[in-house]
């Protein structure tokens, strides 16, 4: 892609946004030097860093970065042989480091990380040892520790004897009366790295001594005592030697950190990435970006996208646009009035699919869904040259002449005022023929226009769409948003006859206009306002649809818990009951007349409280091939074709279905039971119960209570020859789900079961 393209749409003001979220020194170069990918695999992989970098920042913060000293320099010269850093730049070395091991500690702090985040944690060496060394050998203030060495240390003492020598010797001549009336001040000072006093011009009248200094009067000589002379010598050959093992000492540090020198420019290398990433991240945060789905091929669709840079200029107050492009359609035609969002629209197209190409999130809604185009080429504003003498138009045309020449097919070539600048008849048919080679080589194309004849050719052709910049015909002014499928009307009359522009002036306008052309604005404005019409009455509709699927879902959730209440009633009765029944065995067991009365009288008390068919002995008689049994669950009839098998289990056919049932679920009935019969041949007519949406919700149910109400709903859908049913029992402590996961492996009905990809709190259920 040619830089004019960046220009064109704003790419490089979008780095210099970028630049704005860095924190390190390292990483503005690179976001300059940032540019779109053209491998699907490169965006997807700059993709999930983003996504990691962005889930750490929002769940833990931000990374710290921006205390991060600068080291370019530094390392330029450790990297030319035998330099020596001075102990300034050894301490932004061990910053260097401890900001380093603070990042370390923050990152491995994180909840969650990520492949990146983790590697990053794998590839930095903080170098604990070479911090350590550099904080022992040099101070905070910047001087050499003179436990650097042994010699250091032995010299700065042998200075320190020396110095406190010469002061008291040089204090005790100051003491002296005959001098203190030569002295011009009581103090002791340094002139030339060797200890003066400050005494009046005419000092020699006293002591002999050597002349330093003066003052800036004149009136002040700083003179060193002759007999201070060697003391003075001395100390200053021992300052020689002394700076002389300072840089020693710090050429030898120089040369220990250079060994280092690749881990640290790797450690550099580390940071400048994680502060890209989070100047990306940063960015996405503060502008709501979303992640796109970049793919080869298929619609081009952004839903409410909104150009970065309008948004730094105008705030919330931008008005976001639908972007699509379907893949059926090759040429988008954008019209609308002036200063209606036509430019902007295309800016926006171009800036948000360089800005995904760049593995970057975007300002839209929901999931973008973004095709790769091979190149994408852009033509926007006034291409006059000057200095070619070339006019507008001119320079409008030779650009269009280089994109199609340098175009192979796949390319996206976004023209702003297609054949401006020339009579609007000639535009047209040329505009016309531009899209039309375009077309056919392969590429896609959107353009803007006032031109009526191209509009025209956007309904005329099928490869082509129509898009108008919505406007508020009542109002007068723009909105600013995108209407698939009808043209913008430029509206100069119209906006001229309503500011109240002189009616004779309008009408003759008109008549220069002509009737067919005032005619077809006309007709396209009506079309323009009834499809504004029918979209207000479809967001309705999504509005209404999505009120109702609430209501419905809160209905499901009640009629499950009234369920389950009931449930839990029956419960507490058969336990009641059961509690009953071994009242009456433990009175039966006494064998005398009155506790046997008593018993058969609570017996018969509890079949009239509770209708139990199954505490009815014939419910405990032995079924034979051929017997016409009822199940329980389901109220549905079969017969049974085989005895028991050693789980316990008759065989019974149902209709079409041969099945395995516990006998506790059957009830022997009579032969004919209202419409239905036993003949000689085992056909068996069934009437079950039946269901249109085959979803069994178990959520807020025991275990217990879920498998048995699964049990019953698997036996439903089998009698109705379902083969798939889905189990809604939520995500929860995950209890429910094994529970639901352990029966279906363990059934004998059960084909496969899966989680759904959309859901993870539905499983569904292949039946045989």
């Amino acid at each position: 892609m040619s830089d004019n393209t960046f220009l064109y749409l704003d790419f490089f003001k979008l780095l210099d946004i970028l630049k704005f979220y860095t924190q390190t020194p390292y990483s503005k170069e690179e976001i300059l030097n940032l540019r779109p990918f053209q491998d699907i695999e490169q965006i997807k992989k700059r993709q999930e860093i983003l996504s990691e970098v962005y889930d750490l920042i929002v769940g833990h913060g931000k990374p710290p970065l921006s205390q991060i000293p600068e080291m370019g320099q530094i390392l330029r010269k450790l990297s030319v042989g035998n330099s020596i850093l001075d102990p300034k730049e050894f301490l932004i070395v061990a910053d260097f480091l401890a900001k380093i091991r603070n990042l370390v500690s923050f990152l491995k702090k994180a909840p969650k990380k990520g492949n990146y985040i983790s590697q990053l944690l794998e590839s930095i060496d903080q170098l604990p040892e070479v911090e350590k060394r550099i904080r022992r050998t040099i101070n905070a203030q910047g001087f050499v520790e003179e436990s650097a060495s042994y010699q250091l240390f032995e010299l700065r003492r042998e200075l320190h004897i020396k110095r406190e020598r010469i002061k008291k010797h040089l204090e005790k001549l100051m003491e002296n009366e005959r001098l203190r009336s030569l002295l011009q001040d009581n103090y002791i000072t340094l002139r030339n790295g060797r200890y003066v006093i400050p005494m009046k011009p005419n000092f020699n009248q006293a002591i002999e001594g050597i002349v330093h200094d003066y003052s800036h009067t004149l009136k002040t000589s700083f003179v060193e005592p002759i007999e201070c002379v060697g003391l003075n010598n001395e100390i200053n050959i021992l300052e020689k030697m002394e700076k002389e093992e300072e840089e020693r000492i710090l050429k030898e540090l120089s040369s220990y950190i250079n060994g280092y020198l690749g881990s640290i420019k790797r450690n550099i290398e580390l940071v400048k990435e994680l502060d890209l990433f989070c100047s990306f991240s940063l960015f996405a945060i503060d502008f709501d970006c979303v992640r796109p789905e970049v793919k080869e091929s298929g619609d081009l669709y952004i839903k409410d996208a909104i150009n970065p840079l309008l948004r730094v200029f105008k705030g919330d107050r931008v008005v976001p646009i639908d972007i699509i492009l379907k893949e059926n359609k090759s040429a988008l035609i954008i019209s609308g009035p002036n200063s209606g969002g036509k430019t902007v629209a295309l800016k926006t197209i171009g800036l948000l699919i360089l800005m995904a190409y760049s593995g970057l999130f975007i300002p839209a809604k929901g999931v973008p869904q973004i095709p790769i185009f091979r190149r994408v080429y852009a033509l926007v504003g006034d291409e006059q040259d000057f200095l070619k003498d070339l006019s507008s138009f001119t320079s409008h045309v030779l650009a269009i002449k280089a994109m199609y020449e340098e175009s192979e097919g796949g390319e996206l070539v976004l023209i702003d005022e297609i054949g401006g600048g020339t009579d609007p008849q000639e535009a047209s048919a040329l505009s016309m023929g531009i899209i039309d080679a375009f077309v056919e080589k392969g590429c896609k194309i959107v353009v803007t226009t006032h031109l009526t004849h191209l509009k025209s050719y956007g309904f005329m052709k099928d490869f082509a769409e129509n898009v108008a910049c919505a406007y508020d015909e009542e109002k007068m002014v723009p909105l600013y948003k995108l209407v698939y499928g009808v043209v913008g009307m430029s509206n100069a009359l119209h906006m001229a006859k309503s500011i109240g522009f002189p009616k004779h002036l309008i009408d003759r306008s008109l008549d220069y206009l002509g009737k067919q052309e005032y005619l077809f604005s006309s007709l396209v404005r009506s079309l323009k306002k009834e499809k504004e019409e029918v979209e207000k009455e479809k967001e309705e509709i999504l509005r209404l649809k999505a009120s109702l699927s609430e209501k419905i879902r809160e209905i499901e959730d009640k009629k499950a818990e009234v369920q389950r209440k009931i449930e839990e009633e029956f419960r507490s009765k058969v336990n009641a009951i059961e509690a009953q029944i071994e009242e009456i065995e433990r009175e039966i067991a006494k064998r005398d007349r009155v506790s046997i009365g008593r018993a058969k009288e609570m017996l018969e008390g509890l079949k009239r409280e509770v209708k139990v068919e199954n505490l009815d002995k014939k419910g405990e008689e032995e079924l034979k091939v051929g017997d016409l049994v009822r199940i329980k669950s389901l109220g549905s009839i079969g017969y049974i074709s085989d005895l028991p098998d050693d789980s316990g289990q008759y065989e019974v056919v149902i209709g079409n279905i041969r099945t395995r049932i516990k006998r506790a679920k059957l009830e022997k009935v009579s032969d004919r039971i209202g419409n239905l019969y036993v003949k000689d041949s085992p056909d068996v007519k069934v009437f079950s119960e039946k269901v249109d949406d085959w979803k069994l919700n178990i959520r807020g149910m025991s275990v217990d209570e879920a498998l048995e109400s699964l049990d019953r709903f698997m036996d439903k859908a089998i009698l109705n020859g379902v083969n798939k049913i889905r189990i809604l029992h939520g995500i929860g402590t995950g209890k429910l789900t094994s529970k639901v996961r352990e029966y279906l492996s363990k059934s004998t009905y059960v084909t496969s079961f899966r989680l759904d990809d959309k859901n993870p709190g539905i499983t569904i259920v292949e039946l045989k």
